[in-house]
């Protein structure tokens, strides 16, 4: 997701969890959080066929470690130079900027007319989609490295969710910016909340190593899960079960039902911190043995591998046809789905840790080299 990563720190205020009603991909034309949609699948249905052409570029002076979202034919990112920027879908050009008081590392959510995200400075903003003006600011503890969820609770109240250093999950009303509720945890909490709408809950790891199922109307704990080592992205969440992939090399399975592993699948000496994807076959996660691994939904058996030049922090999407990733060797790589093999492959010269934002024909990116990337099919030569 960004540069921020799991080690133990003084004990500080607390962190928000926000929930979305987003069982599914989102539309074609919509990337609005951090992997797509509330359940953090990573999975975009936008037939976004390779070989891809850039479409534009937009160049900025500060990395981007932020995976940019898009809505409204917009595009929404923060750099870590203190911009929070917002830039046309079709050419790239600005919009708008806010001047952040620190950096922005982790990904914005959109709501239509507002849009949501956290900064190095422990600060939740909101400003308007049309004009960039902030309509209110929630302050955390510490920073916020990780991305933005939201929910629509039973009564209509949308919170957004998100986490913090602070070691607490952080649950706001977004008309208000008011505290509705916290979960305090044990660590730092470096990914973006998932939310499985259907259920009422809001699901989450962090650097305490645990996996917690919270009830999303009262912020009330439903169940812990241990998962053996630190989490610094998020889960996936797919007809009742978690999937996650952890820093200590693991990629497991849990029944949210009953609080059980389904299946686990050891990777020695590898770190995860690319967030996995999923869909209605498999799960693809990416780590920095330069590996992205599809796995078969129900079992955990290994369907295919791919190798990087390099480490791959950036989380891959799954599209119909194709899967998207970026790595640390500043390439996008497209990939067949079905068998893993290289289609397409773009070097931006600049590592890329940012994720792959789908949508309405394009995929938006950002780079270390801080500017952001648009790509798109490539238009058949005369």
């Amino acid at each position: 997701m960004g540069f921020s990563f799991c080690f133990p720190v003084q004990w500080v205020l607390g962190i928000w969890v926000l929930a979305l009603p987003l069982a599914a991909a989102p539309p074609a034309d919509q990337w609005p959080l951090f992997r797509g949609d509330s359940n953090m699948s990573g999975v975009t249905q936008d037939v976004l066929r390779p070989p891809l052409e850039l479409a534009w570029v937009f160049e900025g002076d500060s990395p981007i470690p932020a995976t940019p979202v898009i809505s409204g034919g917009r595009v929404f990112v923060g750099v870590l130079g203190g911009k929070f920027l917002c830039l046309d879908l079709a050419t790239g050009k600005l919009v708008w900027a806010f001047q952040t008081k620190l950096g922005v590392e982790g990904p914005a959510c959109v709501n239509g007319e507002l849009v949501f995200f956290g900064e190095t400075d422990g600060f939740l903003r909101a400003l308007r989609v049309a004009t960039g003006e902030q309509v209110w600011q929630y302050e955390t503890g510490d920073a916020i490295a990780g991305g933005v969820n939201r929910y629509l609770t039973k009564a209509g109240r949308e919170l957004i969710l998100v986490g913090s250093d602070d070691f607490f999950l952080h649950a706001v009303d977004a008309v208000t910016g008011q505290k509705a509720w916290t979960v305090e945890t044990g660590n730092y909490i470096k990914g973006a909340p998932s939310v499985d709408a259907a259920n009422g809950l809001v699901i989450f790891g962090g650097c305490d190593e645990v996996l917690r199922l919270i009830d999303a109307e009262t912020g009330e704990l439903v169940r812990s899960i241990p998962v053996g080592a630190y989490m610094a992205n998020s889960c996936a969440v797919r007809d009742k079960v978690a999937y996650v992939a952890h820093y200590a090399g693991e990629i497991l399975a849990f029944d949210l039902e009953k609080g059980e592993r389904k299946w686990a699948v050891p990777n020695e000496a590898v770190e995860f911190v690319a967030s996995p994807a999923v869909d209605a076959a498999m799960v693809i996660a990416a780590g920095r043995d330069k590996k992205i691994r599809a796995l078969d939904l129900g079992t955990g058996r290994v369907v295919w591998e791919f190798l990087a030049r390099k480490g791959i922090d950036s989380s891959p999407v799954i599209g119909p046809e194709t899967v998207y990733a970026g790595s640390d060797d500043g390439r996008i790589y497209a990939l067949n789905r079905a068998d893993g093999k290289e289609i397409w492959s773009y070097d931006v010269g600049a590592r890329i840790n940012s994720s792959p934002a789908v949508a309405d024909g394009h995929l938006i990116i950002g780079a270390q080299d801080g500017s952001v990337y648009a790509f798109r099919a490539a238009r058949a030569r005369p």
